[in-house]
């Protein structure tokens, strides 16, 4: 199964200055985790730069897609047609779920493959300078299940939801 997984905030922010806008969410990092350990993760080249001293992400086989050939510590894929590579992916690891991370660029070329959107909404403002249309992408989708999270003292109301294509 081919899903992708994002945190988007008010106005479809996803990102600043390569980061993510907002300050740390564990609950958002939990989710993440629990959704992609053990399986697949697809990313673009500036995500996967984002990731700092993390990457490669652990329990996980950790896929770089870019038209650059200068990709050093993940299993890196140099391709002009995202689309196919993921669907070979797919036939390669047959018994994990791969899941698109990001960035927006991906996202938005991956949309005819993607079949769940595990979304993160944090409903609150953030300074970015990186966007994504959730509501465009999420078009031809149904809410399959969504679990608020409220507001504290330092976390913004968020909200974890799966959607799945319908069409």
């Amino acid at each position: 199964m081919i899903s992708m997984i994002c945190a988007v905030a008010n106005d479809g922010v996803i990102g600043n200055k390569n980061q993510l806008p907002w300050p740390h969410l564990p609950s958002d990092m939990k989710w993440f985790s629990k959704q992609t350990k053990g399986n697949v993760v697809v990313m673009g080249r500036k995500t996967w730069h984002s990731l700092g001293s993390v990457k490669p992400l652990p329990n996980r086989i950790n896929v770089v897609v870019s038209r650059q050939t200068q990709i050093t510590g993940a299993n890196a894929v140099i391709t002009d047609n995202v689309n196919q590579n993921i669907l070979n992916l797919q036939q390669e690891y047959p018994s994990r779920d791969i899941f698109i991370i990001g960035g927006a660029q991906l996202y938005r070329s991956t949309k005819s493959i993607i079949k769940n959107f595990y979304i993160t909404r944090i409903y609150s403002d953030y300074p970015g300078d990186t966007y994504l249309d959730i509501e465009v992408l999420l078009e031809g989708t149904k809410m399959l299940q969504q679990k608020a999270i409220e507001a504290s003292e330092k976390h913004p109301e968020h909200a974890f939801q799966i959607f799945q294509k319908v069409i």
